[in-house]
């Protein structure tokens, strides 16, 4: 950046690190956060965060995995927005116990009603509704209350495979 005359701040690598993940030069996003971790300045949870975005693009969920696992080390602390996208990630390739996985790693303080919406979703859109029913329980074992927009979202889902009784 600096030789082509550009300050290299957080703005700009982070910026720079979206513009790669979004172009498919998601290695070259890499590499420019190996770089801010070696030299500086230091990536925030935004940055990690773009990454990630462009890691699940990319269909790179286990680099996503290991970039979510590695901020805290890094400085960078991830919030319920890093956790969703990687749970949600692998909820839609189908992978049901990875993505409870990291529901369970997920610090308590950032589950919400929208943590568990977005997983039941995302188990819904990868034709896993069954999976997605007993997160419901989850929730409330939780002490939170599901949406009415999730409810809806599961009606929807049994209504039309059909599976709802008369």
């Amino acid at each position: 950046m600096e030789a082509a005359g550009i300050d290299a701040n957080i703005y700009t690598y982070t910026a720079a690190v979206q513009v790669c993940s979004t172009r498919g030069a998601f290695r070259r996003a890499l590499e420019l956060v190996d770089t801010m971790c070696a030299k500086g300045p230091k990536p925030t949870s935004v940055t990690f965060n773009v990454l990630l975005r462009g890691a699940i693009a990319a269909d790179q969920l286990d680099i996503a995995a290991k970039v979510l696992e590695s901020m805290p080390k890094l400085g960078a602390q991830p919030d319920a927005y890093s956790f969703s996208m990687v749970m949600n990630g692998y909820a839609k390739e189908g992978d049901v116990e990875e993505a409870l996985r990291w529901l369970r790693k997920m610090p308590k303080k950032l589950v919400s009603n929208m943590t568990y919406h977005g997983l039941i979703a995302a188990l819904c859109d990868a034709g896993l509704t069954q999976s997605a029913l007993p997160l419901v329980d989850m929730m409330r074992k939780q002490g939170l209350e599901p949406a009415p927009k999730t409810m809806q979202l599961l009606l929807d889902q049994f209504g039309a495979a059909g599976a709802l009784a008369e």
